[in-house]
């Protein structure tokens, strides 16, 4: 498959920032007890997998968090982020936070690593702006190459649907340390309790997919349509 992966640059201009205004132990505490991740990795700059799901384990929205002046910054698909910040908002008063767009260009560096003749993805999403030298890839490149690193973007359509072991987000975007979060007893129920589990996989067909459950977006990339389904 590594020869379906395309090194180079993306310009996420479909993104855009949220900062978290406001004290950063009251930031942390109030995404610490929403979001997937644990917020206490985050870097200056430097964006890591999250996710937001309901009461019920059900994800609403994914999205990238990081760090930028010692504030938490979401960079989140435009069409997804009325979804995130309706949620937000419910505890904005309790923390103290205000949310602001923040104006910055958010890139993603793709490349290949090869170590004992095994080929892996790496993908970093950063605050930079795009150089005048850099390879730049198109948006079915950028896809293609999340679905190879075994990242899945939801859209719009799939909020409210999957519960991350369908998705693969139990293997990118959950901490199972860090403590309570919002769907965590159903998501953890899975996790350490359930003896069957809908087997995640990636499928490359030369022809549109059918009778399959796609649980993410259909991209063609010469001429083939990569997608996860179960």
């Amino acid at each position: 498959m590594d020869k379906f992966f395309t090194e180079g640059t993306y310009k996420l201009s479909n993104y855009c920032l949220i900062c978290f205004d406001g004290e950063y132990d009251k930031a942390y505490d109030l995404l610490q007890g929403q979001v997937l991740s644990d917020v206490g990795h985050c870097k200056e700059e430097k964006f890591e997998l999250s996710a937001l799901c309901d009461e019920k384990g059900f994800i609403l929205a994914d999205f990238y968090i990081s760090l930028n002046k010692n504030k938490f910054v979401i960079a989140i698909d435009i069409e997804l982020k009325n979804i995130f910040l309706t949620e937000m908002q419910k505890f904005l008063p309790f923390y103290n936070i205000k949310l602001v767009d923040l104006n910055k260009e958010v890139v993603a560096i793709c490349g290949k690593t090869n170590v004992n003749n095994t080929v892996s993805f790496k993908i970093d999403v950063v605050m930079d702006d795009v150089k005048n030298n850099e390879s730049l890839i198109n948006y079915q490149q950028w896809e293609c190459n999340n679905l190879l690193a075994g990242n899945i973007h939801l859209d719009k359509e799939l909020s409210g649907k999957y519960r991350p072991h369908e998705v693969l987000y139990d293997k990118n975007r959950v901490s199972f340390t860090k403590g309570c979060f919002r769907g965590q007893e159903v998501i953890a129920r899975v996790e350490y309790r359930s003896k069957k589990r809908n087997e995640v996989k990636l499928n490359a067909e030369s022809h549109p997919p059918r009778n399959k459950k796609i649980v993410s977006k259909i991209i063609n990339v010469h001429d083939k349509y990569f997608f996860y389904y179960l």
